[in-house]
């Protein structure tokens, strides 16, 4: 597999006429481009359809699982750096609540005029094949006995407690282990909880890393509301005296799409909705994955691939005495690349709008930093994305004004000594228009997660919209 190591990062630092057209067109920074030949509807019409229930909302003559609906809402986003071509291509997954899906939007960057295509085709079953603990069959669900749905409502009362259940088509043949719909595939792709492992990384094939939480069938959960999670789980996946849920984590490669499931997650009650986020230390070979503990503060565990894929180490979870609050709407600026090889994550303050948290791997500490000198990140913003500039050594914070819905960024310089909260510099920057009728989907834009955030070797913040074309700027120095 080709692996691919230009870096640039801004306007002229390589001949133009090494990337596609749609970048070169971007001849001006902190202006708004298109970058999309199209919005993300069906793509073609090239997903595997019928779909099964819950995935995705059923509009426009009752089809599942448009890729507009993938990009919209909670969805996440990912840079898989080498696949595609040398300029990578963009993945978007989602999930969550009633939602089970698993298709993969997709978006190769290589192109002249990029097209939105479907990187991954919807994986089920139709019966307990393959390793699957749900699978999809209307006509075995309405064999079922009463006793054995879970009817409209999530009503439990007339489940006798045994197996198979069913609900809405799909079928749980026993109670669940981890969930997965087969082949070791997982579902639920949201927030930024997925991230690229580079072939530098893994010493092999590039990974698309996934640390998802369970999600779906039922309206906010794996479970009916109400039912306790042992009726539902294997004793071997349970913890806390049985009142939660281990979780496992799972890898893709890229270049077979063959996933890998592994078991556990740290035994981890999550604080929120908004599950984790996590990034790549190429340097140590190492995943961390952020997170807030119910009843605890924030913290972290990693995954170390320093012997492969084949030899995964998984840490423990860490928690620093310090409490702290993060956005975890923001994927978090990861400083891989740190020139004087810093390990840290920082995220927005939600206790102090003109403040950052950071995370310090490499001490085992974090910290509130109370910047101000104009920052100003309102808390529980939904649209807030956040990307580390190795080369500029910033910070990068991609915002909607909530009043005119323009788009703008603050610009966050480093100090070497990354705990001096006075000594970062802070410059906020507003986004033009290359075409004035791009002012009628501005508000259109989706939550931003993962989904906007620099991509080195292009030099560009995507900006992603539901129904509309992706959208893209250069940050200038």
């Amino acid at each position: 597999m080709a692996i691919y190591t230009r870096t640039i990062s801004r306007i002229g630092t390589v001949d133009d006429g090494q990337m596609p057209a749609w970048r070169r067109a971007m001849t001006q920074s902190d202006r708004l481009y298109y970058v999309s030949a199209a919005a993300p509807g069906w793509t073609g019409g090239t997903l595997q359809r019928p779909l099964p229930t819950q995935f995705g909302p059923g509009e426009e003559d009752s089809q599942y699982g448009a890729g507009w609906d993938v990009l919209s809402g909670y969805s996440s986003g990912t840079w898989l750096e080498d696949v595609g071509g040398p300029w990578g291509t963009m993945v978007y997954g989602t999930g969550g609540h009633t939602r089970l899906q698993n298709q993969l939007l997709g978006l190769n960057l290589n192109p002249d005029s990029p097209a939105f295509s479907w990187w991954q085709q919807p994986q089920f079953q139709t019966a307990a094949v393959n390793g699957a603990e749900l699978y999809y069959n209307p006509a075995e669900f309405d064999a079922l006995p009463a006793n054995r749905k879970i009817l409209a409502g999530e009503s439990v009362a007339n489940w006798d407690g045994g197996f198979p259940v069913g609900f809405n088509g799909w079928i749980f043949p026993r109670k669940l282990v981890t969930g997965q719909m087969g082949n070791n595939c997982p579902h639920g792709f949201r927030y930024s909880s997925t991230c690229f492992v580079p072939a530098s990384v893994t010493g092999g094939d590039s990974l698309y890393f996934a640390a998802l939480g369970p999600q779906g069938p039922f309206a906010q959960s794996y479970i009916p509301s109400g039912s306790p999670v042992a009726n539902w789980v294997q004793p071997e996946a349970l913890f806390n005296n049985n009142q939660n849920r281990r979780v496992p984590y799972y890898f893709k490669n890229t270049r077979t799409g063959a996933w890998t499931e592994h078991k556990w997650q740290p035994d981890l009650a999550l604080y929120g909705f908004t599950g984790q986020q996590c990034g790549v230390f190429r340097d140590m070979r190492r995943i961390y994955v952020s997170a807030d503990r119910a009843g605890g503060t924030a913290g972290w565990w990693h995954i170390d691939l320093s012997n492969g894929l084949a030899g995964v180490r998984r840490s423990d979870w860490f928690s620093p005495t310090t409490n702290l609050a993060p956005n975890r709407y923001a994927c978090g600026a990861w400083t891989d690349g740190h020139p004087s090889g810093r390990h840290m994550a920082y995220f927005p303050d939600l206790l102090n709008t003109g403040g950052l948290v950071v995370q310090d791997f490499d001490n085992n500490q974090q910290y509130r930093l109370p910047i101000g000198k104009g920052l100003n990140i309102p808390a529980n913003v939904e649209r807030v994305g956040m990307s580390y500039d190795a080369l500029g050594h910033r910070i990068l914070v991609l915002l909607m004004d909530p009043t005119t819905q323009a788009l703008f960024y603050f610009s966050i310089g480093i100090p070497s000594d990354p705990l001096n909260a006075a000594a970062y510099t802070v410059s906020r920057r507003e986004l033009g228009l290359q075409d004035p009728g791009m002012s009628s989907q501005l508000s259109d834009a989706t939550t931003f997660a993962r989904k906007t955030h620099l991509l080195p070797r292009l030099g560009v913040v995507l900006v992603p919209f539901g129904r509309h074309r992706m959208l893209g700027f250069v940050p200038s120095a």
